[in-house]
């Protein structure tokens, strides 16, 4: 009494097995692919001369006016309208945009932390993110009476940097608004 093989059994699931093992390792290499070109275009436009001159626009006014007071000079100037102040706004948005955009692909799977999150944008980028631009859009944020991004503390989560020790000093804030004319305050003379 032998055991009797169903060849055709074995060579049918033997089939099977290898096309969907090969369909996984396609769909895996596809994954990888779309992954490197996102990262691809990503790293581009971050290296992009526009880019650059965004951020290097923000470091030296920054710079100019000092870490103590940049925030609120860039509020006063964006309220009042100034060609300087329309230049730090469209700067602080086109880098403010392109992180919430890395985080955005992470969070839909376009692409993954694991293989990534160690250069796109990386701890140093996310660092330097964190403190030149978080002050301004909290100070903005905080001038205007709206909700701040939760991009910086996705960030700060994802690389494990501490909290912010910045506060908007909202006397202060409101002086440069009221210069503008954007904000009345209570006790303000309408």
């Amino acid at each position: 009494m032998g055991v009797t093989i169903n060849w055709t059994l074995v060579v049918s699931l033997s089939g099977s097995l290898a096309t969907w093992f090969y369909t996984w390792v396609y769909l895996d290499m596809a994954q990888k692919m779309q992954e490197a070109s996102i990262f691809n275009n990503l790293y581009t436009e971050y290296s992009n001369p526009a880019m650059l001159d965004a951020s290097d626009l923000i470091s030296e006014f920054k710079e100019k006016h000092g870490s103590d007071r940049y925030m609120y000079e860039f509020v006063r100037l964006k309220r009042e309208n100034t060609q300087e102040g329309k230049k730090l706004d469209h700067a602080r948005r086109q880098i403010v945009r392109w992180y919430k955009k890395v985080k955005l692909f992470y969070a839909m799977g376009h692409i993954r932390w694991d293989s990534y999150g160690e250069v796109m944008p990386g701890k140093d980028a996310a660092l330097f993110f964190l403190e030149l631009f978080e002050p301004l859009v909290l100070a903005d944020r905080v001038g205007m009476q709206r909700r701040l991004s939760p991009v910086f503390d996705w960030y700060r989560q994802r690389y494990n940097l501490n909290s912010s020790s910045f506060v908007v000093d909202e006397g202060r804030l409101p002086a440069a608004l009221r210069q503008a004319g954007q904000m009345k305050m209570p006790g303000d003379e309408l």
